[in-house]
């Protein structure tokens, strides 16, 4: 940074002030405030002294490593800097620039040394974390930065964390640490006992009562304070990298590492943390209650359908019917056949074996269809010479018998009223 930059060079030229300033004396009241503020610097890992080097006539000088600007990390900051106590009794931080000018390579000379104070929040001077500065606005007091892609992809995700908390405006968690702690000693101070007046405004006065009849409860304020005071420490636990799940043997020994006070995390995870310790606080002081048996004399107007519904449903599932159907199938012979549908769902149901199914003629003889039992039909001769497929007894007589029976004549087929089809079958009502 050019020391040019300070609007007070003369007065530090003149050793009449000591700290650089970027406004003119004019406009430096505006935001100027007559008070010290306390710093932690020097406690981060992300602190570092910028550090550089000018002549009497302000030009930036080169150091022994090499470079315009030392970087003095966390580590090493102790070694130059400390604290000191002044003639008015308060703490300052002091510097001991002679070594420091020492160590990056003055040993005499008139010089300037200008030191920034800065804390890392994107980006580092190793090469690996270094940040490209696609644009300077025209005003040079803005600048567009994007991160540097390497082959690591652990130094990757940590740049992109970076810039996520940068974006987000992302606070340091010290900051939400100390900011959640306050908030619980100020609840507990100014709206802790204002709890019972609230529920006995929405849900009346006799409700304290109520409980105390229900749960056994001899004070409300008891439990309630019970409950706040372990939320209260389960949060001072997880905030301080502690064991904090109340229902564990664990609780209140140290953890592994969670937070650091000086590295940034998002907020919204740490209060959905804080809700789910609430939740088990309340259920593990619930648990300890009493609760009151209920015992009903007489059933519930609202209950009373509904139990006599399902009364109604016991007793009829208690009978067994026995029941059996049938049917008549109608086959276009005329016959007629019987199944029973009492088989077992799934399976087909046929006729048994031997079952007649229909009869036809072939010739003067009779023939039958019987079932196979498995839905087919095989035929059988019922009777030769049969007069109900036309044979006639000569003399009169009728034939029958078996398949010589009748010693007559057999009429040609296709004569006379008996006329057949080439198949056998019957086309005329002669019974």
């Amino acid at each position: 940074m050019s020391i040019k930059k300070y609007t007070n060079v003369e007065g530090i030229n003149n050793k009449t002030e000591n700290e650089g300033q970027f406004l003119q004396s004019d406009d430096l009241f505006i935001v100027s405030k007559s008070e010290i503020e306390s710093t932690d610097f020097g406690n981060s890992k992300y602190d570092v002294m910028e550090v550089s080097v000018y002549d009497v006539n302000n030009n930036l000088l080169p150091q022994k490593s090499g470079n315009n600007v030392a970087y003095i990390k966390y580590s090493d900051i102790k070694n130059y800097m400390y604290q000191i106590t002044n003639k008015t009794g308060k703490k300052e931080l002091a510097i001991d620039v002679e070594k420091l000018l020492n160590d990056i390579g003055y040993n005499n000379g008139i010089l300037k040394v200008n030191i920034n104070f800065v804390r890392h929040k994107v980006g580092t001077d190793n090469e690996l974390e270094k940040v490209w500065i696609e644009e300077i606005s025209p005003s040079r007091e803005e600048i567009r930065i994007l991160p540097l892609k390497t082959k690591f992809e652990n130094i990757n995700n940590k740049t992109k964390n970076e810039f996520h908390n940068l974006q987000n405006l992302n606070r340091e968690f010290k900051y939400y640490k100390n900011s959640l702690l306050n908030s619980l000693n100020s609840f507990q101070e100014t709206f802790l006992s204002k709890i019972d007046s609230a529920l006995e405004t929405k849900y009346g006065k006799d409700f304290f009562n109520v409980l105390k009849k229900d749960f056994g409860l001899t004070g409300f304020v008891n439990i309630r304070t019970k409950i706040f005071v372990d939320f209260k420490t389960s949060i001072e636990y997880y905030l301080n990298n502690k064991y904090y799940d109340i229902t564990q043997s664990t609780f209140g020994k140290p953890s592994n590492v969670r937070f650091e006070d000086y590295d940034m995390y998002d907020f919204s995870d740490i209060l959905n943390e804080i809700q789910n310790i609430l939740y088990k606080c309340i259920d593990i002081n619930l648990k300890s209650l009493k609760r009151r048996d209920i015992g009903l004399k007489t059933l519930p107007k609202e209950f009373a359908i509904t139990e006599l519904q399902k009364q109604i449903k016991n007793n009829l599932d208690s009978f067994s019917t026995v029941s059996e159907t049938k049917r008549n199938v109608y086959s276009p012979d005329g016959q007629v056949v019987v199944f029973d549908d009492t088989t077992i769902i799934g399976q087909p149901m046929f006729p048994a074996v031997d079952t007649l199914l229909a009869t036809f003629c072939n010739g003067y003889d009779q023939y039958g269809h019987y079932a196979d039992g498995n839905g087919g039909k095989i035929p059988k001769l019922i009777q030769t010479n049969s007069s109900t497929c036309g044979y006639v007894v000569p003399g009169g007589g009728n034939g029958g018998g078996g398949s010589n029976g009748g010693g007559g004549s057999r009429s040609d087929i296709g004569t006379g009223p008996e006329k057949m089809l080439a198949d056998g079958y019957r086309m005329d009502n002669q019974k």
